[in-house]
């Protein structure tokens, strides 16, 4: 399907790019706060609009980068996601 496509292309980018091109750092960061983000997240009357936003915002807009080779782009929306969300849901 489509959205396995999509998890495995960005499956990819977090495991080869993330972590050779860039800071593993980044990739531990994401393991180690993913749970309590989808916690929080879960916990919020509009989880679903949450979600679309996010995937909007970052998840689409980062899988076109990807398609592109522009692993830069991909990875600043990585980061400012992991900043938006952290922000947003973990230290309110």
């Amino acid at each position: 399907t489509e959205a396995e496509g999509q998890l495995n292309t960005l499956r990819a980018f977090r495991d080869k790019i993330l972590t050779d091109k860039f800071s593993g750092v980044e990739v531990e960061k994401y393991y180690t706060i993913s749970a309590s983000l989808l916690e929080a997240i879960d916990k919020t009357p509009n989880q679903g609009a949450i979600f679309k936003g996010l995937y909007d915002k970052y998840i689409a807009t980062s899988l076109n980068a990807i398609t592109q080779n522009d692993e830069e782009t991909a990875f600043v929306l990585f980061q400012e996601a992991m900043q938006h969300l952290t922000e947003t849901y973990l230290y309110q």
